[in-house]
């Protein structure tokens, strides 16, 4: 079962961007630190991201406003775009990391611990647990397109050439595979004890 998020839980990404570091629902503003070298820290409780001065290794008093619980981020391939959780709204916020600004969120039919961005900036998928099922996105339109039907997935890793996903329920002795292209998913492969994650070596 997915456990409460401790207060305290820091998630730390490190997002280094050729320009300073990046609409759908309540787009928020952001604070332009200018920062060629920073990493995003997640605050719980606070819903915000600060943004670290990575050349100072100092705070640098800038932040994105995220709204809710800000909780588990994802940085896109190019570095241009960052994920960032809201557990407290069940929303993925789209982060313009050259902009330092939400350019929109999509409302999740629950929280999610695992998602990704594919290559093309545009294509997401989202675990979702609770709601026994990977959603797929799109993250330029801020909605969901369509809904993969999987029991508790809690975890997923995605392939190096983003086509393939493994997805982890929990409680499970099996894992699935989604095609990413078709947005489809094999039909349980079994033979496993628990699985907890996988990466493609």
């Amino acid at each position: 079962m997915i456990r409460a998020v401790p207060a305290f839980l820091l998630v730390l990404i490190l997002c280094f961007s050729l320009v300073g570091c990046g609409s759908g629902s309540n787009p928020t503003t952001g604070t332009g630190s200018r920062l060629k070298n920073r990493a995003f820290v997640s605050n719980d409780q606070f819903g915000t991201l600060n943004i670290i001065d990575t050349s100072q290794d100092t705070n640098s008093g800038f932040t994105i406003s995220v709204g809710g619980r800000a909780n588990v981020m994802h940085l896109s391939e190019d570095g241009k775009f960052t994920l960032v959780d809201d557990i407290a709204g069940d929303n993925l916020n789209v982060v313009d990391n050259g902009t330092e600004q939400v350019s929109g969120r999509v409302t999740l039919p629950d929280v999610s611990e695992s998602f990704f961005m594919l290559s093309d900036d545009k294509t997401g998928f989202a675990a979702v647990r609770n709601a026994n099922a990977v959603e797929v996105l799109d993250l330029s339109a801020f909605k969901i397109t369509s809904t993969i039907t999987i029991p508790l997935p809690l975890r997923m890793a995605l392939s190096h050439d983003g086509k393939k996903l493994l997805v982890f329920s929990d409680e499970s002795d099996s894992i699935t595979v989604i095609d990413t292209t078709a947005a489809t998913a094999s039909a349980p492969l079994p033979g496993f004890s628990r699985p907890v994650f996988g990466v493609f070596s």
